[in-house]
């Protein structure tokens, strides 16, 4: 019977019957397993269990992150130690109860006697969870689905147009890409990579602006930008007596 025993009670017996020669202790349960019971009762049992029971079972409460079986398991067990009738029962269960349980059984009504009572809430406390669950699914698919979201204002063709540097009409096709492009690069240098090309995330924002990938502006593609024109032009003259000169 002694190893069935834990903690302080297998502490106290372990010591009696160790050191229980020594007159400090009783040990005639040694010799006796109905005397044996009765120390075990003696030492351990509830003074009063009737007032325990009762405490308890007044300041039990249903913990919303718990289960409603182990709530109902924890109020029953108390429940033949108080004395109570099965109104006084079923007021205390209830009122150990979370709002929201509460606010199921007021919607579709209260058992009578506190076995139902029991019952329905265990089934309002699984379509409880069941919801939860389904809700946390709903927001992970459509975190997953949802398109990437840029902090960047959109710019207007105006503002675009602003901030690319104006070509003298008295320079040349190729004086004026030149001056253009040097320009453009110390006004946006943190939009050109060392290659002195766009960088990816300025590529990314005239994508989604519609933005022109040479000029900036809006309302055309790089494919029919007069910009690109007039550069492919300048290149042509430039060339052009270069090639006489070589003949």
């Amino acid at each position: 019977m002694l190893s069935y025993l834990k903690g302080s009670t297998l502490n106290w017996f372990q010591t009696a019957a160790t050191h229980g020669s020594s007159g400090l202790m009783s040990t005639a349960w040694l010799s006796s397993t109905l005397v044996f019971i009765d120390e075990l009762r003696h030492l351990f049992s509830p003074c009063n269990p009737i007032n325990e029971a009762t405490v308890r079972i007044e300041n039990l409460r249903y913990k919303d992150v718990g289960k409603a079986v182990k709530y109902t398991l924890d109020f029953n067990r108390d429940v033949p130690h108080t004395g109570w009738n099965d109104k006084a029962l079923y007021r205390q269960f209830y009122k150990g109860l979370p709002d929201r349980l509460k606010d199921g059984i007021t919607r579709i009504g209260k058992p009578e006697t506190l076995i139902p009572l029991q019952h329905q809430v265990q089934v309002l406390n699984q379509q409880y969870w069941e919801r939860q669950a389904e809700i946390s699914r709903d927001k992970r698919a459509s975190s997953n689905t949802a398109p990437a979201r840029t902090d960047k204002p959109k710019q207007s063709s105006s503002d675009n147009n602003s901030n690319r540097p104006a070509v003298s009409s008295s320079q040349t096709p190729a004086q004026s890409k030149s001056s253009s492009s040097s320009k453009l690069k110390n006004l946006n240098a943190d939009k050109l990579g060392k290659n002195g090309k766009l960088t990816p995330e300025e590529r990314d924002r005239c994508y989604k602006l519609q933005l022109c990938l040479f000029c900036g502006n809006s309302g055309h593609k790089v494919t029919d930008c007069p910009s690109a024109k007039n550069s492919a032009k300048g290149k042509a003259l430039t060339t052009e007596p270069a090639k006489q000169a070589k003949e």
